[in-house]
């Protein structure tokens, strides 16, 4: 009998904590005004008719979010603590909202991370990449460094079975480069990418794949110049070493 009692005790006391683990994730939260972050337990995040509920595989690390880890000037005129943040992500589709649009329970997708309000005029004409009211994944909302994350479905693209999550996660930077550069029209031109970073050199592998003659990749990092150079860029610049404008000049022939 007190054997039986104590086997009980221990049901009735570990069930409502088995109870909270099935509904609790990990997390990453912006808690406290100084440097810094939380790994920590909270509940996973209810959605919306127009919201999708999502299982995080991989994340990806933004300049913002280490503005936001820092707590410089930028996040702290931006963000609200506490904030789970994170904004370049890839996830699995667990539940979808009643109005969420054409996803389904398993659909592998990669987040944009700009949510537009679908209100404004420039929403209702077609502009949702300058609404007036956009909020961002992760800055304004809370985001996806957590097992799960609410992605709007107007915020989720649909990844291919051949991309990865790793790679689905990069998604977001890569098509800020597919845009520039689509702007552009590079195809038998000479291109010149001020900044190596992961968006300069997308940019740079982009214009490359658009059929540029050149592209040439001007940073004043070392490292980042070497990895242009591994990706493909024709012509990488120092701009600490070199005067920029002259030695354009000699690859372009001034054309």
């Amino acid at each position: 009998m007190a054997l039986a009692c104590r086997v009980s005790g221990r049901h009735a006391n570990s069930e409502p904590a088995e109870e909270k683990r099935r509904h609790a994730m990990k997390a990453l939260v912006k808690d406290k005004p100084v440097r810094g972050a939380t790994l920590t337990e909270r509940p996973i995040p209810k959605f919306g008719d127009a919201d999708l509920l999502v299982k995080v595989h991989a994340a990806a690390v933004c300049g913002t979010d280490i503005h936001i880890y820092q707590w410089n000037e930028y996040a702290s005129s931006r963000v609200k603590l506490p904030l789970l943040f994170g904004h370049e992500f890839a996830a699995e589709v667990v539940e979808v909202g009643k109005n969420a649009g054409p996803f389904k329970k398993g659909d592998r997708v990669a987040a944009e991370t700009h949510i537009p309000c679908g209100h404004c005029f420039q929403c209702t004409t077609g502009l949702q990449h300058i609404c007036r009211d956009m909020k961002i994944v992760g800055v304004h909302t809370d985001g996806a460094f957590s097992e799960y994350s609410v992605l709007p479905a107007v915020c989720a693209w649909k990844l291919d079975p051949g991309i990865s999550y790793e790679i689905g996660a990069t998604m977001e930077p890569f098509g800020i480069g597919v845009h520039a550069i689509s702007k552009t029209k590079p195809a038998g031109k000479k291109v010149v990418v001020f900044g190596c970073g992961p968006i300069g050199i997308y940019a740079q592998m982009v214009a490359k794949f658009s059929g540029a003659e050149c592209v040439i990749g001007v940073d004043v990092s070392k490292d980042r110049l070497a990895l242009a150079k591994k990706m493909g860029t024709d012509v990488v610049l120092n701009a600490k070493d070199v005067s920029v404008v002259e030695e354009v000049n000699k690859v372009t022939k001034g054309f």
